[in-house]
């Protein structure tokens, strides 16, 4: 559990009002959430980097908060040993996501096929797939983390 001497507030700050109107389901409205929810990182916080481009040499004792060329959260990420190192979300970490498991997203691998999981592991983690349709996808499925 973090501790008051490792732990940063950031206000939650809701971005836009969304209309309850406009989703058709509960589902469409969890989706947009990221849409509609930032963190505000306090003034007082200056060894952060916000940014889809690496950070300068001189910028080596930040924090990089990764981003996607198209603005989305990628990962944080800290500068040891010659290599800015992904911490969070961590490889090898299991994650539940809402999209194709016939092609997941890069950087991803089903959990079936994640050789670090035992057998008993994949087959629980495949207890929580959720099929679309009559294909072979699933609308949810379990991943996890390679890069």
């Amino acid at each position: 559990m973090p501790s008051s001497n490792n732990l940063i507030n950031g206000k939650l700050t809701v971005i836009g009002l969304p209309d309850l109107e406009c989703y058709e389901d509960l589902k469409a409205l969890i989706l947009d959430l990221p849409n509609l929810l930032g963190v505000m990182i306090p003034e007082s916080i200056t060894n952060v980097v916000v940014s889809n481009i690496q950070p300068t040499s001189g910028q080596r004792d930040s924090v990089w908060y990764r981003l996607s060329n198209g603005g989305l959260f990628m990962g944080i990420y800290m500068f040891s040993g010659g290599t800015w190192i992904q911490l969070i979300p961590a490889p090898g970490e299991v994650k539940f996501i809402h999209g194709d498991s016939v092609n997941p997203p890069a950087g991803y691998i089903l959990t079936d096929n994640a050789g670090s999981l035992t057998a008993i592991q994949k087959a629980h983690y495949k207890g929580f797939w959720f099929p679309a349709g009559s294909g072979p996808w699933t609308d949810f499925t379990v991943v996890s983390i390679t890069s």
